[in-house]
């Protein structure tokens, strides 16, 4: 969760990535300013590191405008699979930016329980 600077000593240690490799997933509140998103991304993306923007759906400054500049920052985009199926502002918001061409991966949140990613074939 950025909801503060990332410090640099967690970008230096690939520990804290996924899979040790350079890819970072990171998050941000629901309601985070467009600036403070760019700022974070503009910080992981200097270090040659690549952020992860999980679940992008979710977050109210996440227009396509905004995310097809975070990608041209070296930034990757992920959606959460059950959203693409739900009647809800985030669920317009998947599918919006996915037909748009933003979206890189598909997960699910699944947090030891039986979300799945198989709802976005509904979608597909």
């Amino acid at each position: 969760m950025l909801d503060q600077p990332l410090p640099a000593a967690v970008l230096d240690d690939r520990r804290f990535s996924l899979a040790r490799s350079r890819y970072y997933l990171v998050e941000f509140y629901t309601s985070v300013a467009v600036d403070s998103v760019t700022k974070a991304l503009e910080m992981i993306c200097s270090s040659g590191a690549v952020p992860v923007i999980a679940h992008v759906e979710r977050y109210d400054t996440a227009t396509p405008e905004n995310v097809r500049f975070w990608r041209q920052m070296g930034a990757k985009t992920q959606v959460d699979a059950r959203e693409y199926v739900k009647d809800s502002a985030r669920g317009r918001n998947a599918r919006l930016l996915t037909s748009h061409g933003l979206i890189d991966m598909t997960a699910s949140d699944n947090h030891g329980d039986e979300r799945s990613i198989t709802l976005a074939k509904q979608f597909f």
